[in-house]
């Protein structure tokens, strides 16, 4: 979860005047935008979407999203292992501290990662970069491990349970969902 600190302090320390990447497809970004906009022909649209989602791989590279992607897996699969969605009963304490640290920690660092942006380019590297990596690298977690651990909480009371239970088959079909989501936004908003 935090190897995208030293990442981007590598590349920042190796490559800070690095402009390959993001430059050959920053001049492309505005037509893409203004042809989704402005509601273009479908082959405009397809063409659009290239761009954009080659400009989103190469700024997810930078900003080192796969690494953390890749420990969000791992941070959930040894939860599983551990048992705590299993029996949240026996867990109580990993719940509270969780909570408290989404809350106390994750919260205002998740804030002060947002508030570090300044819509600069993304190369070259800067350290305003690497603050946001650390704040990115250390909050996203803490905020994620919050939010599970105040709805395992809220889930505990009847009253709640109650209100909530409808969400548990979503929640077992997430990637089901997720597919489903993104062929009814296709088929309404293209």
């Amino acid at each position: 979860l935090l190897l995208p600190i030293p990442l981007y302090e590598a590349g920042l320390s190796l490559a800070p005047s690095m402009t390959v990447g993001v430059g050959a497809l920053a001049p492309k970004l505005p037509a893409a935008l203004h042809a989704i906009a402005s509601g273009g022909s479908y082959s405009d649209l397809v063409a659009s979407n290239v761009v954009i989602t080659e400009f989103n791989a190469v700024r997810r590279f930078i900003v080192m999203f796969y690494p953390r992607v890749l420990g969000m897996f791992f941070l959930g699969a040894a939860l599983s292992r551990m048992g705590v969605f299993r029996s949240p009963d026996q867990h109580g304490a990993f719940f509270r501290t969780f909570s408290r640290l989404g809350l106390f920690v994750g919260l205002p660092v998740s804030i002060l990662y947002a508030a570090l942006d300044q819509h600069a380019g993304m190369l070259p590297l800067t350290t305003n970069g690497l603050l946001r990596t650390a704040c990115e690298s250390i909050g996203t977690p803490l905020l994620c491990l919050g939010y599970v651990s105040w709805l395992t909480l809220a889930f505990r009371r009847p009253v709640l349970q109650q209100l909530l239970l409808p969400l548990a088959s979503v929640g077992r079909m997430a990637l089901s969902n997720y597919l489903f989501q993104s062929v009814v936004g296709v088929l309404l908003f293209y």
